[in-house]
């Protein structure tokens, strides 16, 4: 079958900074080696015809305007609460990443509705030579989104010695806390194993469905 993945990720020079776009990479491998054939497409492509049978929407960021004659399916990953029932229900199957909130959708929707929770690449983050390292730090890898994240602010606030990669942060916190911009997704696992604490948050409405970050 050929599958066409809806990723809203952008085309720009932003596009490896976005999580969908390392999402939707390792999704591809792995279906590729299930025998199936896989074309992504990113926001600003999406209305692109490849004759697909299968298509896959990453429901992050932007909503999709399904074609009938293919099988559409969405993947609701982030942002649940700006998807509505009418949206939802234009699909032939919806995956939602929370156990809780799939149960809701079965009862208020008469389209299948499955829990498929957010995952990680296991080949990538599967550090090397795991036993000699030493964990050390309390690091935080994420941009702002031009808004105040409380994990990293109460971090700073206790005095932890914090160490964040990503954008928008000279605004927030001290530079001395603040490695780089970026760094490579692949990068991310061997950074995490060597780390005492990884600090996290997550969007409200995520939170209060049960999206797990």
């Amino acid at each position: 079958m050929k599958w066409v993945i809806k990723n809203p990720a952008p085309l720009d020079s932003r596009q490896e900074k976005w999580g969908d776009f390392h999402f939707g990479r390792s999704l591809t491998k792995y279906l590729e080696r299930l025998g199936e054939e896989v074309i992504t497409d990113y926001d600003g492509e999406w209305e692109n015809d490849h004759q697909e049978d299968v298509v896959l929407v990453l429901r992050g960021k932007y909503p999709y305007k399904v074609k009938k004659e293919v099988i559409n399916i969405m993947w609701n990953i982030s942002h649940p609460a700006d998807v509505s029932m009418e949206e939802y229900s234009s699909y032939d199957l919806v995956l939602v990443a929370s156990n809780s909130f799939s149960e809701k959708l079965k009862k208020d929707l008469s389209i299948p509705v499955e829990p498929l929770l957010q995952c990680t690449d296991t080949e990538e983050f599967k550090p090397s030579n795991l036993d000699h390292f030493i964990r050390k730090d309390f690091v935080f890898v994420g941009n702002t989104r031009s808004v105040k994240r409380p994990g990293v602010l109460w971090s700073v606030d206790l005095g932890l010695p914090l160490k964040v990669w990503g954008r928008g942060w000279k605004e927030y916190i001290p530079k001395s806390h603040i490695v780089a911009d970026y760094i490579e997704n692949q990068q991310l696992g061997e950074l995490y194993a060597q780390s005492k604490v990884i600090i996290n948050d997550h969007w409200d409405d995520m939170k209060e469905f049960g999206f797990i970050n």
